[in-house]
């Protein structure tokens, strides 16, 4: 998972290629810290630690490149 991070407390999260595919930002409510994940600009969870989140992520984009179904396409 490679990761930019073009202000504090925001993380972009980036292929192989340099393309953008997920944010992920810091973001407090009262007196607690979480980060707010996002996947091609949709909302993939809330979460309370960075690795969590970005792993939230990766695996959306995991996710989006496979097909859905059982292995080899057996029903």
């Amino acid at each position: 998972m490679a990761t930019t991070e073009p202000e504090p407390g925001h993380w972009v999260m980036v292929d192989p290629y340099g393309r953008p595919y997920g944010d992920v930002r810091i973001v407090r409510a009262g007196g607690e810290v979480g980060y707010r994940a996002e996947f091609r600009g949709e909302l993939v969870g809330h979460f309370t630690n960075l690795k969590a989140a970005c792993a939230r992520v990766h695996q959306a984009l995991i996710d989006s490149v496979g097909r859905a179904g059982p292995p080899n396409g057996l029903t």
